[in-house]
């Protein structure tokens, strides 16, 4: 993967923003990269947040979990597959050139993110969302809170969060990351 592949750094920079340095590192290179790290997993209640985060492909709720990221690109599509302590969830990333964002593909939602870069790092808004293709009214759609960031030792921090207006929390997921 380089610079030209990457969906968040295309869309980064369409916005003319500059990942500082080390999530700039995290989002580039060549070829297959993988990192690995533990993190926290909340997951919302009810039947029906239940039956959303099966439809795409989220992990079950624990503390301490490790993780494994790995980011290739294939047919021109970044996959990113985290393995959360043997439960995987895979993912497609393209750039949306008309958009100026980064679209990611889970089971069949579309889920398309707008970058921002602040004193603490890449933070994502979602912008629109899709479900088999059809696009769902603001109104309805998730709100997203999440962030990248480096911490202290160096390690990349991700705080991934997603709630819908009504159900509440669908889940978040908050850890660090290291190269393997």
């Amino acid at each position: 993967m380089t610079e030209a592949d990457d969906p968040f750094l295309r869309a980064a920079k369409a916005r003319g923003l500059i990942l500082p340095g080390p999530l700039a590192d995290f989002h580039s290179g060549a070829g297959a990269r993988s990192f690995a790290g533990q993190c926290d997993i909340t997951r919302g209640r009810g039947a029906l947040v239940g039956l959303l985060l099966r439809l795409g492909g989220f992990p079950p709720a624990g503390q301490g979990i490790a993780i494994r990221l790995e980011m290739r690109t294939v047919s021109g599509l970044t996959q990113w597959r985290r393995d959360f302590g043997g439960d995987a969830t895979v993912s497609s990333l393209r750039f949306d050139a008309r958009r100026r964002a980064v679209v990611e593909g889970f089971g069949p939602f579309r889920v398309t993110m707008v970058p921002d870069i602040d004193d603490q790092g890449l933070t994502l808004a979602i912008s629109r969302i899709a479900v088999l293709g059809l696009p769902l009214p603001r109104w309805i759609a998730p709100k997203s809170s999440t962030r990248e960031g480096v911490d202290e030792a160096g390690r990349i921090r991700f705080d991934v969060s997603a709630a819908l207006p009504v159900l509440g929390v669908l889940i978040r997921y908050r850890g660090w990351l290291v190269p393997e």
